[in-house]
């Protein structure tokens, strides 16, 4: 064997450990505290995220409970009155001004005064599967509240995706 084929055969040999060794430091240190990091990033974003939502659902419980408590619309409720709906729910204006996209007026016997489910982006209704015009039944959440002083807040699936 010459000298040059034992010196070759060693730096081979050398550089093919040193690459074990790189990839075997990458596999059991590097990437283990990599994956633990992107999950404790991966937990803060989907906190946030569930925070958001929270405060979201905040804002607009606020707001159902302002709408409910107004005498004006305790009146709706009674009697229906246009001049109620004329001036406070027109589409345009309720939905951007509480930038919600549904929004409904039910009796405490579950009757559907005025509903309508309106998406912001392209200015039309939508019709969700979900949604009753008329009476909602009698073990929905929202008939089922009845004396519970705290009301029901949450997001809701629909066949339009979460609201």
């Amino acid at each position: 064997m010459s000298l040059q084929f034992k010196i070759s055969a060693l730096l081979l040999a050398v550089f093919m450990l040193f690459g074990v060794f790189i990839y075997a430091v990458q596999q059991f240190v590097i990437l283990p505290s990599f994956v633990t990091l992107e999950r404790e990033d991966a937990r803060d974003d989907i906190e946030r995220v569930v925070q958001a939502v929270q405060r979201e659902v905040s804002a607009l419980a606020q707001q159902a409970s302002d709408w409910s408590t107004w005498d004006d619309s305790y009146r709706f409720l009674e009697d229906g009155n246009s001049e109620f709906r004329e001036a406070n729910l027109t589409e345009l204006g309720v939905f951007d001004l509480l930038r919600v996209d549904l929004l409904y007026f039910i009796d405490v016997a579950g009757n559907v005064v005025w509903s309508v489910v309106y998406d912001r982006n392209t200015g039309e209704s939508i019709k969700l599967e979900e949604r009753s015009d008329t009476v909602l039944p009698r073990d929905h959440p929202l008939i089922s509240l009845k004396g519970d002083k705290r009301g029901l807040r949450g997001v809701m699936s629909t066949s339009r995706g979460p609201m």
